[in-house]
């Protein structure tokens, strides 16, 4: 496959801030201080009541080209990135340009110089279509690098997007198609931004997950999403969602949407898959041709046992 050629990079970085000052300032230095590529800040503020917006205003009055803030009400994280994305389709639709991007970023993260750099160079080893990179990420708490989190990779079937999640929304880049597509067919249902848009681009585009991490990823008591905890832990938690465990179809409700949104732009092997999750409680036989299907996989053993549980129990 020929790589595309992409000089001068912009990279425009979608940040929803809430009462982030303690990191903010760190965040934003390490996003302007980027290797090779020229950005822009796209910051919608979810109602913070703390320092955040002064930090905010500093930067903007510094960096006036640079920085556009969006002063919002308290809406959540997930309608506050989408609302980003509506905002930043609007701002950029016509523009049409080979070399612009968008990322998506948190507040209290630690970008490594090169972090959009390798994402435009993962980006350019795609097809022409809705694209999307994502990558690893290195745990970051206390001050103190951990190393990596998980070794994620690209996965070997498509269908692996319908079941797991592998980007993280702060490692997401992804260009101007994907952007239009989405924003043209926004979601009804509620449901993370990194894991649509990357359902969004596995389906009807390409994604890439890059092994090696370029992104410090902070934990601290106040983060929305962790990443790190023992199997122990996990294992809690799901039986501690028993009590709700009949009444979760979070996996089928979305399948079912990315069907009535996006089913016609799907290769028929994607659209056959999403259609398995989307109607596997209708009958046995649906329920059994997904549970032997070994295309949907987490990739991890353990994992998959809980999918086949969640399967059988029609709670996907």
């Amino acid at each position: 496959m020929e790589k595309l050629c992409i000089t001068n990079p912009l990279i425009v970085i979608l940040l929803s801030s809430y009462n982030g000052s303690i990191y903010l300032r760190e965040q934003l230095e390490s996003i302007l201080h980027q290797s090779n590529v020229d950005v822009k800040i796209i910051v919608r503020d979810d109602g913070s009541t703390d320092e955040t917006l002064n930090i905010l205003q500093e930067y903007e009055n510094v960096y006036p080209d640079l920085f556009t803030i969006i002063k919002g009400e308290n809406i959540g994280w997930k309608k506050s990135f989408f609302s980003l994305l509506d905002y930043a389709n609007k701002v950029y639709k016509g523009s049409n340009t080979n070399n612009l991007f968008f990322a998506f970023s948190d507040q209290d993260d630690v970008w490594l110089p090169s972090k959009l750099e390798k994402a435009v160079e993962g980006l350019a080893k795609l097809p022409n279509g809705a694209n999307l990179y994502a990558s690893n990420l290195n745990y970051y708490k206390e001050g103190i690098n951990h190393g990596i989190v998980s070794i994620r990779k690209s996965p070997k079937y498509k269908e692996h997007c319908l079941v797991r999640n592998l980007a993280t929304g702060c490692t997401i880049v992804f260009n101007q198609t994907l952007l239009n597509l989405v924003c043209s067919n926004l979601p009804t249902i509620s449901v993370p931004h990194d894991y649509w848009l990357y359902q969004v681009a596995t389906l009807c585009g390409h994604s890439i997950i890059d092994k090696d991490s370029y992104i410090l990823y902070r934990q601290h008591e106040n983060n929305q999403i962790g990443s790190k905890i023992s199997r122990i832990e996990i294992w809690k938690r799901r039986f501690g969602s028993l009590p709700s465990f009949f009444k979760n179809h979070n996996r089928s409700d979305q399948a079912k949407e990315l069907l009535r949104l996006f089913g016609n732009l799907m290769p028929e092997d994607s659209y056959n898959g999403v259609c398995l999750i989307a109607n596997y409680r209708r009958s046995i036989h649906k329920k059994i041709q997904l549970l032997f299907n070994k295309n949907f996989t987490t990739g991890l053993k353990s994992n998959d046992w809980w999918l086949k549980f969640r399967i059988i129990f029609s709670s996907l």
